[in-house]
């Protein structure tokens, strides 16, 4: 079976539905992107980076969408690992989107050193 737009759409419509993970992402994903720069260098690392205290909710989420997507491949019937793939990598970019992380006020300050010193060299 070749990947088809109703095959994602499908899987689509599953994940959105919302899984848990979804819910858990959106809320981790919301906070990361507020706050002052020191939360929201903390909470990026909460939503993206596992941690000590388990597997972060990005993580969680992209590990539901592989599940939902062999799901639904082996309920349609035959489908290549490449075009679950194909569909896995669509699905995570929608959902879980990759955003740097927020650089902090030590990284900041050399950033803006760096500016001034080739400011007044120049």
């Amino acid at each position: 079976m070749a990947l088809t737009t109703a095959f994602v759409n499908t899987c689509r419509s599953a994940v959105l539905a919302p899984l848990a993970e979804l819910t858990a992402f959106r809320a981790a994903l919301a906070v990361a992107q507020s706050g002052t720069r020191a939360t929201r260098v903390a909470a990026w690392y909460a939503t993206y980076s596992s941690g000590t205290d388990g597997l972060s909710p990005a993580y969680n989420l992209r590990r539901a969408v592989r599940d939902v997507v062999n799901a639904k491949a082996d309920a349609a019937g035959t489908m290549s690992p490449s075009e679950r793939e194909l569909a896995y990598q669509q699905l995570v970019a929608e959902v879980v989107p990759d955003t740097s992380r927020p650089i902090s006020d030590a990284e900041e300050a050399t950033a803006l050193e760096t500016l001034i010193r080739e400011d007044r060299l120049s």
